[in-house]
């Protein structure tokens, strides 16, 4: 395992006071929201909780192409039946556009939206994000052993 980010984030001057035991409380205590794909399935149960699923289906018969293609290709995308589509990328520059374009006919809100593309936010602990999971004591006396090893060869 590297451990630079675990030595960078005790290089931070709120660890310096800090005995081993309070940084690794501290530091196994930070939390950062990834982005992660979501389910279909919770795409599509959003859409029916938040009453923009009808609008889609009664989209897809729409005498507008525009609309009617739009409105076919995110129920496709949303409800494949043939399982192929297991999660949605929300930050896909595809994925973007097609709710954008849901929102510019009405199709849902842009509340709505917002609603759907949090689904992707996941709180994790910075140890995994930084992959120093899971951080130990040992693990923090090894990192600030660098520290101090850096700290006398710069003198």
């Amino acid at each position: 395992m590297d451990i630079t980010p675990l030595v960078a984030k005790l290089r931070e001057p709120a660890y310096a006071t800090m005995t081993d035991a309070q940084a690794e409380a501290a530091i196994n205590a930070i939390t950062v929201v990834v982005r992660r794909p979501v389910t279909c399935a919770a795409v599509k149960a959003h859409a029916i909780k938040n009453g923009y699923w009808a609008k889609i289906d009664i989209g897809c018969d729409s005498s507008t192409t525009a609309t009617r293609t739009l409105c076919r290709n995110a129920r496709a995308w949303i409800e494949d039946s043939a399982g192929k589509l297991e999660s949605v990328d929300m930050d896909s520059p595809v994925t973007v556009a097609m709710l954008d374009q849901l929102v510019a006919l009405q199709m849902m809100t842009a509340a709505q939206r917002a609603s759907l593309a949090d689904l992707a936010n996941a709180t994790i602990q910075w140890t995994e994000f930084a992959g120093v999971h899971p951080v130990g004591i040992g693990l923090i006396r090894n990192a600030r052993k660098v520290i101090a090893s850096e700290n006398a060869n710069a003198q």
